[in-house]
Formats: structure tokens, sequence, C-alpha cells
């Protein structure tokens, strides 16, 4: 018999009230029984929750931690996971478990909800269906987020919609598989193969990372035309300034080329600020030397991060330095797929 550990963290998932707001662990269990939302008789679930239930717009990286941890302590015991996420940040926290539990030989399946699962035109029900029929599909090992019938790789996942029952994407990387009726389809050949060596991660390891992340800080910097440069004086003369951006660049990596900006890039490079590039358009890949607006980024030590998504740059910059690596190191770590997340190489 399987056994599926279901984590709820709270979100849209579980909320109730006006505004709305998560609920507690145990009126959330008590409304999973009212859905009917009882698993069939070969597969046994068990519901556990974070200390405090957040609405995901309130999750910060060591929350990703408390996840981790939460699914490390149950890890031998149970087969498969399925986390219940608010959809604001989801994609964020997939991005992260995949890195810290790159390896894994279990499946882990993210999915949350649009509506409540109180509302009556909720999905909450069919994606918590679907998310524990994924969780049990062979020949899945990895971070999954299973949403409105799609399997899609967490750290290729980007929300596409604040309303649309069909919340997420997959821009730069084939779906997973599909859930139909109980049923899952995988795609095989987007699959990750599965871990050669056993999956290790201690909690003496997240606890580490976590020591350290509030002084790795990670910044999002999104362009636009009128952008103020000041932003990243004043960012740098910050008492903890950010360790690493990640630059939403337009197009294929392009950015403004005048010289106040790369003078800006410059000082954060000179200040041992780490600068990778996204595109900000969600699909393709970032190829600073196509336009001379890319190839400035470029003489100012700015680094590709190729065809991965904001979210998995963010997290990924973000554990890195956590790690306390010397800069090259985590450069280097940075352009070497870690869990599927970018393409091997720029071509």
């Amino acid at each position: 018999m399987k056994r599926i550990l279901l984590l709820y963290t709270g979100g849209t998932v579980g909320c109730e009230g006006q505004p709305l707001a998560p609920m507690s662990a145990a009126r959330f269990e008590q409304s999973l029984g009212e859905a009917g939302l009882i698993p069939a008789a070969h597969v046994a679930c068990e519901l556990r929750a974070l200390s405090k239930p957040l609405d995901s717009a309130n999750m910060q990286p060591a929350n990703w931690l408390d996840i981790a941890a939460a699914l490390l302590d149950a890890w031998a015991s149970f087969d498969a996971f399925v986390v219940l996420h608010g959809t604001d940040t989801l994609a964020y926290t997939a991005a992260a478990l995949s890195f810290l539990l790159a390896g894994s030989d279990k499946p882990v399946v993210l999915t949350g909800a649009q509506y409540p699962l109180s509302a009556t035109q909720s999905d909450a029900p069919r994606n918590i269906a679907d998310a524990i029929v994924a969780a049990r599909a062979p020949g899945l090992c990895e971070v999954v987020v299973c949403f409105a019938g799609q399997i899609l790789r967490g750290n290729r996942s980007v929300k596409r919609s604040a309303t649309d029952l069909d919340a997420f994407a997959s821009p730069n990387w084939p779906i997973l598989g599909t859930t139909a009726e109980g049923v899952v389809t995988l795609n095989t050949a987007a699959l990750l193969s599965a871990p050669t060596v056993p999956f290790k991660l201690s909690q003496a390891s997240l606890t580490d990372i976590r020591t350290a992340l509030t002084n790795r800080a990670v910044w999002a910097i999104h362009l636009h035309p009128g952008f103020p440069v000041a932003l990243l004086h004043a960012a740098l003369a910050l008492p903890s300034a950010p360790r690493g951006w990640v630059l939403a660049c337009y197009g294929a990596g392009n950015a403004p080329s005048s010289q106040d900006f790369l003078d800006a890039l410059q000082a954060a490079r000179e200040r041992g600020v780490l600068v990778v590039a996204v595109t900000q358009t969600g699909h393709g890949a970032v190829k600073m030397q196509t336009y001379a607006a890319g190839v400035g980024l470029m003489r100012v030590g700015v680094v590709s991060a190729r065809d991965m998504s904001l979210p998995a740059a963010v997290a990924k910059l973000q554990l890195l330095l956590a790690q306390g690596l010397p800069n090259p190191d985590v450069l280097a770590r940075m352009l070497t797929p870690i869990a599927g997340e970018m393409a091997e190489t720029d071509a």
C-alpha cells in the first residue's frame, strides 16, 4: 500500500472567511473530510501541516526550509509527498525544493487552488485528487507541480494567470504528464532519470543553510523604460546589501546600454554582488551576445541564466549563496543544471 504524506502549508486551497485567510490545520482536515477527499483503499494518506499555515504571499526563503525539513522528517515513512501550497509563490517553492531535494528517489508533488476548497466552483478537489494520483505514478521521482490536469517540472513552472483554473505553465520544458479520471499518463522522455545513488539530505545541512539565508539576500530586478539607476546604487549602500541580483532583462537578454547603468552593474560586481540575467518574456533563453544592448552586460560581468525561469533563478542563487561558497563556485554551479532547471549549454 502506497503511503502518501499531505503537507498543508496554507494558501487559497485552505482559505475561508472575508477577506480570505488560511484556516487552521484541524479545520482544513475537517474540510477535506466534508469534501469527500478520501483516497482509495490502496492509498494511505496522512495530513500534516506547518506550525502556522501561510498565505503564500507571506512565504519567505526560510519557509522553503521549513517545508523541506517537514518532508525530511517523514521521508523514511512515506512513499510520496503532496505539498498543498498557495499559488502566488508556488513556483518559487517548487524550484527551491527541487534544489534542496536534488537526487530525490521519491516524488514531491505541489498543488493548490485558485478557489478555496469550500467554494462551489473550487478547483481544489480536482487538484488534490490529481496530485495524489500523480504521487502514486511509477517512474516519477522529482519535484513537480500538478495543476488543472497537467504535471509540470517544479523548477520549470511559472504562474501564468491570476484567475484561470489552468494557472501554471512550463514555457521552456515539455509537460511531464497529464491526469484524467484518476489515470496518469507520463511523458517519460521529459522526466528526470532515476537517481543512481541513494538520496541523502540531513537536517544539519538545512540548519546550516537557514543560518546563512538572512545574510545572503537576493533581489529580482525587473527592468522597464525609465528604470531608476539610483535604485541599484541604493541597494549597494544598504548595511545588508543583497549578495545576488537576478536581472529580468528584455528579450534575449538586453538592457540599457547607458554608461550610468553599466557603471552601476560594474560597481555591484566590484562589491562582490553576483548578477545573473533572465528574460522577462518568460519564454526562450538569454543570449546576451546577440545584440549590442546585451554585450554591454557581458562586459561588466553579468552572467546568463540561459532559459531558467525567474522563480528558479531566484531560488537557486539564494540557496547557492546560503551555502557560503566562493563566488566563482557559486557561478559555476549556477550555470550547471542541478535538477533539470536549465539547458545544458548556451547554444
